[in-house]
């Protein structure tokens, strides 16, 4: 079968225009935006919690009240900024966005840490071996800070790497071309340049 060049010229069989009004995409994401901020709100905030609670139980941290106010107005901020940020785009609000989305990557691997020392703890209970509280949660919180850093580090890293593929049946038209592929970029308020 040959394809002619002028049926790549062809408008599309549809346009979302005529599939549906304009108005009813964006109240269809409100509405999909108004269910998810609660559960995903729920969720960074019991992380956050469990968190806290560990850091309390085993490295002895008191105030919880006090000092757990920062990362659940981090929490909060890294949702509000988010949504904003589909509107706006300000020094103050990547500023923002920037440190809550840095909150959010360290509590990423926190909350992993925190049930791994749990789960330490009971096995070592069961077990009848007497373990440091401190001492468990001081290496599964530093490698948890270790792995967030390299984690930082490597996301602000960007790499090329050249391959070259041999295509069998290549069209010559095609032979010697470069073609690019660019993945996992995350573009938003953290890698985009400032508007001028």
């Amino acid at each position: 079968m040959t394809t002619s060049a002028s049926e790549f010229n062809e408008p599309p069989a549809f346009s979302p225009a005529e599939s549906e009004p304009s108005s009813a995409i964006p109240e269809r994401m409100r509405g999909r935006v108004a269910i998810m901020v609660p559960i995903m709100s729920a969720f960074l905030l019991s992380a956050n919690a469990l968190v806290g609670s560990t850091l309390n139980t085993f490295a002895g941290i008191r105030g919880w009240g006090v000092w757990q106010i920062i990362p659940i107005a981090l929490v909060i901020a890294f949702i509000a900024t988010t949504i904003l940020g589909f509107r706006y785009s300000n020094p103050l609000l990547r500023s923002v966005y920037t440190a809550s989305a840095t909150w959010l990557a360290a509590l990423n691997y926190a909350f992993f840490a925190s049930i791994a020392i749990w789960l330490v703890d009971g096995v070592s209970r069961l077990a009848g071996w007497n373990w440091p509280l401190f001492n468990i949660a001081a290496v599964l919180f530093g490698a948890a800070l270790v792995v967030t850093l390299y984690g930082l580090i490597n996301a602000s890293t960007l790499r090329v790497t050249r391959v070259v593929v041999p295509l069998p049946n290549l069209p010559e038209a095609w032979a010697g071309r470069t073609m690019a592929l660019l993945t996992d970029v995350h573009l938003g308020h953290i890698s985009s340049p400032m508007p001028s």
